[in-house]
């Protein structure tokens, strides 16, 4: 998002969007004290065809390596360690960081929440 106040014109212009993440399935069901395989797809443009570093954001109790999705490729599942001490939780939303280089150098980031539910 963007705040500009000014008294003239201006003209701001964006970037399309080059790749984003999204997650294969809208929501996920997690037991304590097993693996939950997350499966995430990136939505490319031919601007990007390269290599991203996935990554499990700030969720206490779970845990994930990052995984590397190679360059033209569209499908990765990440495999997260749900802990033990999870139990008693109804609920909470996993966020993935998708981050990568354009061929002019310039980072990419994108992002994706999946809502959880725990089981007993």
């Amino acid at each position: 998002s963007v705040l500009v106040v000014s008294e003239k014109r201006n003209l701001i212009r964006t970037l399309p969007t080059v790749v984003k993440l999204k997650a294969v399935a809208q929501h996920a069901v997690a037991t304590p004290g097993s693996v939950l395989a997350c499966r995430l797809e990136l939505d490319r443009t031919s601007n990007f065809p390269g290599a991203m570093e996935i990554e499990l954001l700030g969720a206490t109790g779970l845990t994930a390596e990052k995984v590397k999705i190679e360059a033209g490729q569209t499908r990765v599942v990440v495999p997260v360690e749900v802990g033990e001490q999870m139990a008693g939780h109804k609920a909470l939303a996993l966020r993935f960081r998708a981050t990568g280089p354009m061929p002019d150098g310039t980072m990419v980031v994108t992002e994706v929440a999946i809502p959880v539910r725990f089981n007993e």
